[in-house]
């Protein structure tokens, strides 16, 4: 067919949409400003067809995620998907993009009705309808009536992002037309901007992975490990006592980008996996984290990394909302392509308000810096040379990583970003390396180093600096922070640096930035820090540290669950900040910690027994096993006589008027098999809001049966006792829970030394 023939067609769809439209109540125009993006005014009526998502076969090496953060109604939110390409087979690298996704021979027209000339900027690939089909299709934009731009793809565009940046003139209707026998196009996220009209600044987090605060110079390290951020750090804030809230990278990432702790928002540290269950929680949280409020801002929101743990489609992680991804999974060459990426991301969005996070890998385990850097460092390091090997190759990964952030500083200054931005250095946990708090079989290097296990100091202290743009350094009275602090409490400070509201209620952490500004208004004070781990909890305090490990705690390197008396720890911070002496056997001291735990414990999961009125002072036995694995049980007069990860025995006095007991459990999960018993003969029971009745053999399941958002109205005229989940950590009912983890995340694991078998 002939090319008038074809523009004669996109011109009848642009007629038909300006005739449907007035049928219907308009949608509110978006105004001038100086960035649209389009996935969020997808228009209403448009030429893609749901029937072919469901019908046509793709291919398999990619991932799609629904855009879980799309303000397009669920039954449109297909068209809006975040698209993975795998772009790179070596280096595991997975690159995702916010797109449209346009079916073969389908178009878009959008009511801009924009009086500015905006620069138009997206990211396009295709992949085959088919395995077999051949990739090709050709794309064409209009401003009304006029072509403004005109792409023809092939098989060098398959699975393979390309970025077009092109001026558009003023204009009311903005089309994109898609002509494809058999090829999907994605454009990734779509926008237009005003160059140049941005509001500064721009913010860049940088967090290297597995960093301790006294291994930096700046902190006091005598080997010569971070030039670099030593240099930055005499322009910046320094936090001198800054701690993670979480012992390893999943959680302690979530709740560094979301100021809460990551188990509060549904993801739980029992393993690797993030199950349905979790994710179901974790999207209903309604308090959004900083890249949805920045993005909600006018900033561009992107990540640089090589953590599966911020990316849904791995199986151990979720979507935070970054518009953007670029996912480097192999260890060691991984370091210079997050460098040199990052680089080309900001020469390519230097004209756009932007948040970039940066997160490198070194010098998580394996410690392989290159050997150049390993000579460069023991020639500067002849009074160190008697350092175990594994320590100095520590060191090196170290200095490997400050001198690839020395390049990214580098970039930032000749691209004259440097005085306009925002630079955050920070980890998200430390690592262990005291001799007197680990052994040889612990830690993700199969030797007595790692993370993830303890709560120690070591593994909890983090470097915090932020670098303020230059308009803003003149107003800094403050420039170290000697105070106890945490990463919850990120969020609230850049929120503050950049003048934008929030409710504090909604976030654990505090906001600096006032006292920071004004030397007038005290610090705040972070008198507890809490810190999760797999199985774990603690807090610390100025004067104490106290560690709980959950029933049937056991780690990934010694099968065997810890006896009670191990499940507890309890060190004075003033007096031993080495943490050599368990005071556990300090009652007083125990007590006090204990209390203060319980003030600041997480939001758990809630099962809870309802006993009738107890005249007759008989007992009661009871035999609980969960799915989600014992956190605590609660109640007054219970003694519990076993104890273990997923399962609680118990004897229990009820009062003369009605008592319970409340069993909380560690990951979110419905399912629950309890045996009771009264003066040793077995009692039936009801169980959830509609008071069914269970017995020894019943296995609950289904959450309808026992999940009850208010106490059961009957329950008090029962003369039995009663079971229900309260739901108050649930917004929705989850689903069966099923998590799949592909050959590719168990390979990125096993190169970072999480899995060993």
């Amino acid at each position: 067919m002939s090319k008038t023939f074809f523009r004669a067609a996109k011109l009848v769809a642009l007629l038909f949409f300006v005739l449907l439209s007035c049928k219907n109540t308009p949608k509110p125009r978006p105004k001038d400003n100086s960035l649209i993006r389009l996935i969020d005014i997808l228009p209403f009526s448009s030429g893609i067809e749901r029937s072919r998502r469901e019908r046509d076969y793709l291919p398999n090496h990619w991932k799609k995620n629904p855009n879980r953060y799309s303000k397009l109604p669920v039954e449109r939110r297909w068209q809006n998907v975040q698209i993975t390409f795998n772009t790179d087979e070596n280096l595991y690298i997975n690159h995702s993009q916010n797109s449209i996704a346009l079916a073969p021979n389908s178009n878009l027209i959008f009511d801009l009705n924009v009086s500015n000339s905006y620069i138009m900027e997206t990211g396009s690939g295709i992949l085959s309808a088919t395995p077999y089909s051949q990739a090709e299709g050709k794309l064409e934009i209009y401003v009304d009536e006029s072509l403004v731009f005109s792409k023809q793809y092939s098989d060098e565009n398959l699975e393979n992002w390309t970025k077009d940046r092109f001026p558009l003139k003023k204009g009311k209707k903005l089309g994109i037309f898609w002509e494809s026998k058999s090829s999907y196009l994605f454009l990734g996220n779509p926008i237009l901007y005003l160059e140049n009209s941005y509001k500064k600044p721009n913010v860049i987090l940088i967090v290297i992975d597995a960093v301790r605060r006294d291994a930096l110079g700046l902190y006091g390290c005598k080997i010569p490990t971070s030039p670099n951020l030593d240099k930055l750090a005499k322009e910046s804030i320094v936090f001198e006592k800054a701690f993670a809230n979480a012992n390893w990278t999943k959680p302690s990432m979530i709740s560094m980008f979301h100021g809460d702790y990551a188990a509060n928002l549904g993801i739980t540290n029992t393993s690797f996996e993030v199950y349905d269950s979790e994710k179901q929680l974790y999207y209903s949280v309604k308090t959004p984290n900083i890249i949805r409020i920045l993005q909600d801002k006018g900033y561009f929101t992107a990540s640089i990394m090589n953590n599966v743990f911020l990316l849904e489609y791995t199986g151990v992680g979720v979507d935070l909302g970054f518009q953007e991804l670029v996912q480097i999974g192999k260890d060691i060459d991984d370091t210079p392509q997050i460098t040199e990426d990052s680089i080309s991301f900001l020469h390519n969005n230097r004209n756009k308000q932007f948040f970039l996070h940066i997160n490198y890998n070194t010098p998580h385990g394996s410690y392989s810096p290159p050997l150049a850097i390993l000579k460069q460092l023991r020639k500067e390091s002849k009074n160190h040379t008697h350092l175990e090997p594994f320590l100095f190759q520590y060191y090196g990964e170290i200095r490997y990583t400050d001198q690839e952030i020395g390049l990214v500083l580098d970039a930032i200054k000749q691209l004259d970003l440097y005085d306009d931005s925002f630079i955050i250095i920070t980890s998200d946990h430390g690592e262990l390396f005291g001799d007197h708090h680990t052994y040889e079989s612990n830690g993700i290097t199969g030797a007595k180093y790692g993370h993830g296990e303890t709560h120690y100091d070591e593994e909890l202290m983090i470097p915090l600096i932020i670098k303020p743009p230059k308009f803003l350094s003149k107003h800094i009275q403050r420039n170290k922070i000697p105070y106890q602090s945490s990463l919850v409490s990120l969020l609230p400070t850049m929120l503050g640096f950049l003048s934008i509201p929030y409710n504090p209620k909604d976030y654990k952490g505090v906001d600096y930035s006032n006292c920071i500004l004004n030397a007038e208004i005290k610090c705040p004070v972070e008198k507890v820090v809490y810190s999760e781990g797999r199985q774990s909890e603690s807090i610390r305090t100025p004067q104490f540290k106290y560690i709980r490990r959950f029933p049937g705690y056991s780690n990934y390197h010694i099968e065997r669950a810890l006896e009670p008396n191990e499940l507890e720890e309890l060190y004075d911070m003033r007096n031993d900040p080495e943490e050599n002496e368990n005071l556990v056997d300090s009652e007083e001291l125990l007590s006090k910690a204990r209390k203060l735990l319980k003030k600041h414990s997480l939001n758990k999961n809630s099962f809870h027994i309802k006993f009738p009125p107890n005249e007759k002072e008989t007992e009661y036995s009871i035999d609980l096993t969960t799915l989600g694995g014992i956190y605590q049980v609660r109640g007054e007069g219970l003694s519990i006589s076993n104890l273990k990860k997923n399962s609680v025995s118990f004897t229990f006095s009820p009062s003369p008027a009605f008592s319970e007991v409340v069993v909380e459990t560690i990951r979110p999960s419905y399912e629950i098999q309890i045996s009771i018993y009264r003066d040793r003969q077995l009692q039936k029971y009801k169980i959830g809001r509609l008071g069914l009745i269970g017995n020894q053999f019943t296995k609950v399941e289904d959450p309808r049966l026992i999940a009850s958002n208010f106490q059961p109205f009957a329950w008090e005229t029962s003369q039995y006792p009663w079971v229900y989940n309260d739901s108050k950590f649930y917004q929705t009912i989850p689903s069966q829970d099923k998590v799949r983890l592909g050959n590719e995340i168990k390979n990125i694991l096993k190169s970072w030394g999480y899995i060993h078998k």
